[in-house]
């Protein structure tokens, strides 16, 4: 999952009103969740190689002032730093054109028209450990229904501050206490040995641990998985050592 790169964009395509305009969701007739999943995630990826982030400074207020030291990202207590991604607006371009080019549309949210189905969770429903929730303990966190790896910045009313790995403040979540799971360098649950069939596991793809199902048996080093809710262009065949089971 590529995180907190379209803060006017839900899953489920929805441009939020607030800055950009009227609420607009991507539509395709006959299209599911499913296809809308696959998709959205298969721009965000091309659009991430071809404009990757960029973050530049703006601007530095404090009592540094050379432009070496306002090239800094670490700073002082008494300096504040502002940061703007250069490469934002091309991404976004990009990311139009490729769903464009899948013959998505963007139309209004309340005009006629097929909305995107409602996404089934058919996932096994994992219970987290809510005695996680304790500051700086480093877990696996879940969100948009993927697992990440993260640390509690402190609890708060309704779930736990999460700073994600690699990601910045303007990436920290609250999540419910019991999204939480045990941190481990191999990932979150435990070790899959042999491809089965038909198990329901997670599975690591783009910095998260995603549900998908074993699509055949094997007693090899790799198994074909399938994700849950995207569709089939999505399958992968992945190192055991990339499949977990909960």
């Amino acid at each position: 999952m590529v995180r907190g790169m379209w803060h006017c964009m839900t899953l489920l395509g929805v441009l939020a009103l607030a800055g950009c305009g009227p609420e607009l969701v991507w539509r395709k007739p006959g299209a599911t969740t499913a296809d809308y999943n696959s998709a959205h995630y298969r721009c965000l990826r091309d659009s991430t190689a071809q404009a990757p982030v960029d973050q530049r400074v703006t601007s530095v207020s404090g009592d540094r002032t050379t432009r070496q030291q306002q090239a800094r990202r670490r700073t002082s207590s008494s300096q504040s730093v502002s940061y703007t991604d250069v490469n934002r607006s091309a991404r976004a371009t990009v990311y139009d054109a490729c769903m464009r080019a899948a013959g998505w549309r963007l139309e209004p949210l309340d005009s006629p028209g097929q909305r995107p189905a409602p996404t089934t969770r058919t996932a096994q429903t994992v219970a987290g450990d809510a005695s996680l929730c304790r500051s700086g303990t480093r877990v696996f966190a879940r969100s948009d229904d993927a697992w990440y790896a993260g640390r509690v910045l402190q609890p708060q009313t309704g779930g736990c501050l999460i700073r994600f790995d690699d990601s910045g403040a303007e990436d920290d979540e609250v999540v419910p206490a019991g999204a939480l799971l045990a941190w481990a360098q191999a990932g979150p649950g435990a070790a899959v040995t042999a491809c089965r069939r038909g198990e329901r596991v997670i599975a690591f793809s783009e910095d998260g641990w995603y549900p998908a199902t074993i699509k055949a048996d094997g007693s090899g080093e790799r198994c074909p998985v399938t994700y849950i809710d995207f569709g089939a262009e999505d399958d992968e065949v992945l190192p055991l050592r990339l499949i977990r089971r909960l």
